[in-house]
């Protein structure tokens, strides 16, 4: 499936920011608080019994407690490639009612060995680092996965317009950056548009249904958009 990341150093590097990343998650400049109310009402309303959550890029999970509260989790399997991540994610997690498991690693390569056959597989804001080839490569891993028919696959990414460049999407982005995140100072924003620039991969809806439908799921359902349309919530539902 190739690198683990289309630029792993950009990557590895933006993540020693971690404050700088949550000061964005916090004033809710990408639409956590309504993506993860979202899912929790999904999984509500479509897995009432125990289920298995595989959580792909989980960083320090503190937005996924929201979208599980209340609901019938039995089991939750974070993969990261940061420790320092996954360290907070196991303090975030524990004690909260259902068994728990934090790997290590590029969720792009493991994917291919994990041992496990989850319910519901989830992914927030890391799929768009992936060329468009690892993108499908990864969501045909996935559906192995996803072993029944109740089974979903649910992520969070961004999402281009229909016919709209990489390069007219990062100048819209920046345009909402530049507006709208008041809290956060020059060098934030610049630090973030250099990540977005050389890491960011976004696809417009049209192509994840045809990547998902080419993975083996009935395309794409777009459940919502935040950030002024530059992010979009998904289901992909497995075919029999």
């Amino acid at each position: 499936m190739g690198s683990e990341r289309e630029d792993t150093q950009a990557v590895s590097s933006f993540f020693q920011g971690w404050l700088r990343y949550w000061k964005a998650v916090d004033e809710n400049y990408m639409g956590h608080r309504e993506v993860y109310a979202r899912l929790n009402r999904f999984l509500k309303e479509n897995h009432p019994e125990t289920f298995l959550l595989l959580d792909c890029g989980c960083g320090d999970s503190s937005y996924m407690v929201k979208g599980l509260a209340g609901t019938a989790i039995a089991h939750y399997t974070g993969v990261d490639i940061s420790e320092n991540a996954l360290n907070l994610a196991r303090q975030n997690l524990e004690g909260l009612g259902f068994s728990l498991e934090l790997i290590s690693g590029d969720y792009a390569e493991l994917i291919t060995t994990l041992p496990i056959e989850p319910d519901i597989i989830w992914i927030g804001l890391s799929l768009h680092h992936l060329s468009r080839e690892n993108k499908g490569a990864f969501l045909r891993e996935c559906r192995k996965h996803l072993k029944h028919n109740h089974c979903h696959m649910l992520f969070f990414e961004e999402l281009a317009r229909e016919g709209e460049s990489r390069e007219a999407y990062l100048d819209r982005w920046w345009t909402f950056c530049e507006s709208d995140w008041t809290v956060m100072g020059e060098g934030d924003k610049q630090s973030f548009r250099e990540y977005a620039m050389t890491s960011d991969f976004p696809e417009p809806l049209s192509k994840y249904q045809s990547l998902a439908r080419d993975a083996g799921f009935h395309g794409a359902d777009l459940l919502l958009t935040t950030s002024r349309d530059l992010l979009g919530m998904m289901v992909l539902r497995p075919v029999p």
